[in-house]
C-alpha cells in the first residue's frame, strides 16, 4: 500500500495528457508535413452493392479525419436531396427522401472534401449502388483537354437527350456527375444506355451544376454522346455558355449625325444571327423617323448609329429591335438621347504602332486610332536597300487596325510605312489628321530582328496522327506574345524563319481557316475545334534547320506521367495524383547549322 500510495500521483498525472489530447480534435504536431490526401477505407453499402435497402442512410470512412466544413460537392445521382454530416474519418450521408425502386445510383465525392490540414481526397470517388438486383452497364471515358494547362479538376455532367427546352436544363441536376483526376481524365461506370449531353465545368461554388456565363466550360465534337454496351470515349475541349440577353447599356451622341452605344456584352452573332433594326425619332414631334445606319466594331461591345440628316439639339427616341435564337417575339426597347447640333470635323490621329521593339519576319502589324477608322487604300513598305513589301489588312471600321505582310520580311532592317491622309476615313468621312504641311499623316518604322535571331527552320512529325483535312500545326514560343502556324504536311510540320526560342508544339483542326483553334458553344451548339498540345518542350535554334522533331504522344487523353494504378472508384488503392511535368526537348532527330 504505501508503494501505491507514492506512484499514484505520478500515473495520475501521467494519464492528464492522454485526456487532454483525446479531448480536442486537431492534427499532431512534429514530423513531416502531412500533405497526402484522405482515401476511403470502408463503407455502407460496399460499392456496387445490389439489392441495397431505399431507406439506407450511407457511412463512409476515410483513412484520417475530415474537416467538418468540407462536405461540399458531395451528391447523389439521379439528383437525389441529401443531409451530409462529417463524425471524425467518418461522413455520413442520409437521403432526405427514401430511394427509387430498382435503380443504379452513384454518389460523387469531389475534391472539396478535405483533411484537416486542407489536403483534398487524393482522387474523385464515385461510388456505385442498386436498389434493384443488378447494376446499370453503360460506360463512358475520356478526358478534359486544358489549353490553360493548369491542371484542374473540372466536374464532368451527363444530361439524358432530348435537352428540354430553355437553359435550365443545362443549370440544373445532371443525371450523372462525375470528376476528373489531376491529369484531366473521367470515367462513368454502370451508367443507363442511351443519348446523353456531356460536358465539364469548374464547379466554383460546389453546388454540382453549371452556372451560365460563370464557370469554365468543355465540350466535345459531338452534340451528344451514345452509350451503349460497350464501352464509349469522349474528348472535351474549352466551349462557352452564356444566354443572357443582347440590351443596350449606354447610348450617346457624337456629334449632328453620329451616335455611340454600348451593348451589355460584346455582340454574340450565334446567339443573335440578324443584326439589330435602329430607328431615331424626335420627341418634340410625331414626323416619321430618320434613317439610321449601324455600324458594330469588332469583337466589341461599342456600336455607331449614323444618321442621314443632321440631328438637332433637342431630345430623341433611339428604337431598337432585336431576336435572339431563344426568343419566341422580337425585343424591342426604346432609349433617350439628348442631340447634338455640332458636326464633326475633328480628322482621327494615329495613337501607337505595333511591334514597337524588333519584329519577326511575319509580323502582325496594328496601328491604334483616336477613334474608329477605316482604310480605303492597300499599304506599301519599304527598307533602305529597295526591299518592298505590300501589306494589307481588314477594311472594317474599327479603331485597331490590323494588317498582314504579302511575305516574309528580310532579317537586321528597317521598313517604312508612309501613312497618307487619304489612306483612311472616320465614320464621319475625315480623312487621317496631317503631321505637317504634306498629306503624310504619319511614318512607321519597322525593324526586323537579325539573322543570328532567327532559326532557318523547325520541322518534325508524328506518326500516330490520323490525316484530318484541315489539319494545322502551331509553335507556341514560352515568352513569347504570339502563335507561328503552318499547314500540315501528311503528319509532317515544317516552320520558317522563326524567332529562335524554346516553345511548345500542338497541332489542331482548322474548320474556318482562321489559323487558330477556336472554342466551342452550347447553346446554340458549336463543335470546338480539337487539338492536341505537346508535352515536350522543343527548341528553335538560331540559324540551324533542327529536323526530325518526333512527338509524343498523340493521344489528349494520355496520363501526364506515369503513376500507381488506381480503382476507378477512388476507394483504398488511389494514391496522390502527381502534377504534370514538361519532359526533356523532344528533338530526336539531328540538327543542321546554317552556313
Amino acid at each position: 500500500m504505501p508503494y501505491l500510495k507514492r506512484t499514484f500521483p505520478v500515473l495520475f498525472l501521467a494519464f492528464i495528457p492522454l485526456v487532454l489530447n483525446c479531448a480536442h480534435r486537431q492534427s499532431p504536431g512534429g514530423g513531416p508535413d502531412d500533405t497526402t490526401g484522405p482515401t476511403v477505407r470502408s463503407m455502407v453499402p460496399a460499392a456496387e452493392s445490389v439489392s441495397v435497402p431505399t431507406d439506407i442512410k450511407i457511412t463512409i470512412t476515410f483513412s484520417e479525419w475530415l474537416l467538418p466544413s468540407s462536405d461540399k460537392g458531395i451528391a447523389l445521382f439521379p439528383s437525389t436531396p441529401i443531409k451530409t454530416r462529417i463524425n471524425g474519418k467518418r461522413l455520413e450521408i442520409k437521403p432526405r427522401v427514401r430511394l427509387r425502386d430498382s435503380t443504379t445510383y452513384h454518389l460523387v465525392i469531389t475534391s472539396n472534401l478535405k483533411d484537416l490540414r486542407n489536403n483534398p481526397v487524393s482522387r474523385p470517388v464515385s461510388i456505385m449502388f442498386s436498389t434493384g438486383p443488378s447494376l446499370d452497364s453503360g460506360t463512358l471515358s475520356g478526358c478534359v483537354v486544358d489549353p490553360a494547362r493548369q491542371f484542374l479538376q473540372p466536374a464532368v455532367a451527363l444530361f439524358r437527350a432530348p435537352w428540354q427546352a430553355g437553359d435550365s436544363g443545362f443549370c440544373g441536376p445532371p443525371d450523372y456527375l462525375s470528376q476528373t483526376d489531376s491529369s484531366g481524365l473521367f470515367t462513368f461506370e454502370h451508367i443507363g444506355t442511351g443519348a446523353y449531353y456531356l460536358l465539364a465545368f469548374f464547379d466554383k461554388n460546389g453546388d454540382s451544376r453549371l452556372q451560365a456565363s460563370g464557370e469554365e466550360l468543355y465540350l466535345p465534337e459531338d452534340s451528344t454522346v451514345t452509350v451503349g454496351s460497350g464501352p464509349v470515349r469522349a474528348v472535351l475541349y474549352p466551349g462557352a455558355f452564356d444566354t443572357s440577353r443582347q440590351s443596350v447599356a449606354s447610348v450617346k451622341t457624337v456629334d449632328n449625325r453620329t451616335i455611340v452605344g454600348y451593348w451589355k456584352k460584346p455582340w454574340d452573332t450565334l446567339l443573335c444571327p440578324a443584326a439589330p433594326k435602329f430607328r431615331l425619332e424626335r420627341d418634340d414631334t410625331a414626323s416619321r423617323s430618320m434613317t439610321v445606319g449601324y455600324q458594330q466594331m469588332p469583337a466589341s461591345t461599342r456600336f455607331f448609329i449614323l444618321t442621314d440628316t443632321a440631328l438637332d439639339s433637342v431630345s430623341y427616341r433611339l428604337i431598337y429591335t432585336l431576336k435572339s435564337v431563344f426568343d419566341t417575339a422580337a425585343f424591342i426597347d426604346t432609349l433617350r438621347i439628348d442631340g447634338a447640333a455640332q458636326p464633326d470635323t475633328s480628322p482621327p490621329s494615329l495613337i501607337k504602332a505595333l511591334p514597337d521593339k524588333q519584329a519577326d519576319l511575319q509580323p502582325e502589324i496594328r496601328f491604334v486610332w483616336s477613334e474608329p477608322v477605316y482604310f480605303t487604300d492597300t499599304l506599301l513598305m519599304a527598307d533602305t536597300l529597295g526591299d518592298s513589301v505590300l501589306i494589307t489588312g481588314d477594311t472594317a471600321v474599327t479603331d485597331t487596325s490590323l494588317f498582314s505582310v504579302s511575305r516574309s520580311l528580310l532579317p537586321g532592317r528597317t521598313y517604312r510605312i508612309v501613312l497618307l491622309s487619304i489612306h483612311g476615313k472616320d465614320l464621319s468621312g475625315n480623312p487621317l489628321r496631317e503631321r505637317d504641311s504634306t498629306d503624310t499623316a504619319s511614318i512607321v518604322t519597322i525593324t526586323t530582328v537579325r539573322a543570328d535571331s532567327i532559326a532557318v527552320s523547325l520541322s518534325g512529325g508524328v506518326s500516330c496522327l490520323e490525316k484530318t483535312a484541315g489539319r494545322k500545326w502551331f509553335f507556341k514560343p514560352l515568352d513569347g506574345p504570339r502563335n507561328f502556324t503552318c499547314i500540315d504536311g501528311e503528319n509532317t510540320f515544317r516552320f520558317d524563319s522563326i524567332p529562335a526560342a524554346k516553345g511548345l508544339i500542338g497541332t489542331f483542326i482548322d474548320k474556318n481557316d482562321n489559323d487558330r483553334p477556336d472554342n466551342g458553344r452550347l447553346l446554340p451548339f458549336v463543335a470546338p475545334e480539337p487539338f492536341v498540345m505537346f508535352r515536350d518542350t522543343v527548341e528553335a535554334r538560331a540559324r540551324w534547320d533542327v529536323e526530325g522533331v518526333e512527338l509524343a504522344p498523340c493521344d489528349p487523353c494520355e496520363r501526364k506521367e506515369p503513376e500507381e494504378t488506381a480503382d476507378s472508384s477512388g476507394i483504398e488503392e488511389e494514391k496522390e495524383e502527381p502534377g504534370a511535368k514538361s519532359g526533356e526537348p523532344g528533338i530526336g532527330g539531328r540538327e543542321n547549322e546554317a552556313k
